[in-house]
């Protein structure tokens, strides 16, 4: 359960970040993501409505469907790398592709 994470901080051991890995962790404000991560999967991130940004590293090559769907104050989703890299965007965000941000 992380109905008491706020600020969260992925091993970097971990490779995929699999599917509803954080499914309605509502009071998670952060996360760091390691450049260990290649997958984010369906679900990952959602109902995290306290999220407010994400940076995606240059690793990840995949992010699922509805990774962020009902995370409401998500305002950027920051992705390392070339635009349109990683297809399927805004992958459930509330506010579309214009919380995207490529290259960061």
């Amino acid at each position: 359960s992380c109905i008491f994470l706020n600020n969260v901080t992925i091993s970097p051991s971990v490779k995929s970040i699999g599917k509803n890995a954080f499914y309605y962790c509502s009071k998670m404000t952060s996360i760091t993501i390691p450049d260990s991560v290649t997958t984010i999967g369906a679900g990952a991130f959602e109902g995290c409505s306290s999220l407010t940004e994400i940076t995606i590293p240059q690793s990840v090559t995949s992010i699922g469907s509805d990774a962020f769907v009902y995370c409401g104050k998500l305002m950027a989703i920051n992705i390392k790398g070339e635009e349109g890299r990683i297809s399927g965007g805004p992958w459930g965000a509330q506010y579309g592709n214009r919380v995207i941000n490529w290259n960061v």
